[in-house]
């Protein structure tokens, strides 16, 4: 089974995007060793302007290349596994996947993210 990979315990850090929780189903092209395809089902979970983290039955491996094709829109895009672990959910795995040169294939409008921690403000040393 895979373990997480791929995931910063550091917790002041930018994202690129804002993150939305959408679930639409999925279907997940995943070109695997020796030029084979396999066809998977999928769904997801959260989703940003430069990917998603998607719920498998089928365990992917970090750094494959997908062909992600949006079900109810015929659309697809390349992305790529930048980490995967096991789900809590019996049988499934979490696989986060990255857009390669594509932004706008949700047709959402994401938002920059804050920064998710800010410096203390100055303390006041001078007399009340």
């Amino acid at each position: 089974m895979p373990k997480s990979q791929g995931r910063s315990k550091k917790k002041d850090y930018y994202r690129r995007s804002s993150r939305a929780l959408v679930r639409l189903p999925l279907i997940v092209a995943a070109k695997g060793d020796g030029g084979n395809v396999s066809f998977l089902s999928a769904e997801t979970e959260v989703v940003s302007q430069h990917g998603a983290l998607i719920r498998s039955e089928s365990a992917l491996s970090v750094g494959d290349t997908l062909e992600i094709t949006w079900r109810n829109k015929n659309r697809s895009a390349e992305a790529r596994v930048v980490w995967v672990k096991t789900s809590k959910r019996k049988g499934e795995f979490e696989v986060g996947i990255e857009f390669v040169g594509e932004e706008r294939f949700w047709e959402m409008k994401f938002v920059p993210d804050r920064k998710r921690e800010q410096k203390p403000p100055p303390r006041n040393r001078g007399k009340a």
